[in-house]
């Protein structure tokens, strides 16, 4: 029975994570023009420390990683945010 009960939590805990890389994937479009891929946001939000300003964090720091160099910088480096390689796209 307890292995039942787990399961509504753990499926509870999944779509709060979906909704978080959403959350930084809307973020980081409106500060710097760079969409992430989810995958890329929920690894990065897996280190982060849970609260309201996580998805703020993240999406800076995805932010500021992809800034320096633009597009072209990408091609030749990819930048990294906590061990993440940072893979999305430009929508600006």
């Amino acid at each position: 029975m307890r292995r039942l009960a787990i399961i509504p939590v753990a499926a509870a805990l999944l779509s709060l994570a979906a909704c978080d890389a959403a959350t930084v994937q809307e973020k980081a479009r409106q500060i710097c023009g760079f969409e992430p891929l989810a995958e890329v946001a929920a690894k990065i939000l897996a280190g982060s420390v849970p609260g309201i300003t996580a998805a703020d964090e993240a999406a800076k720091a995805i932010c500021a990683a992809v800034a320096p160099g633009g597009k072209r910088a990408l091609l030749r480096r990819p930048p990294v945010v906590k061990g993440v390689v940072v893979k999305g796209r430009f929508v600006r």
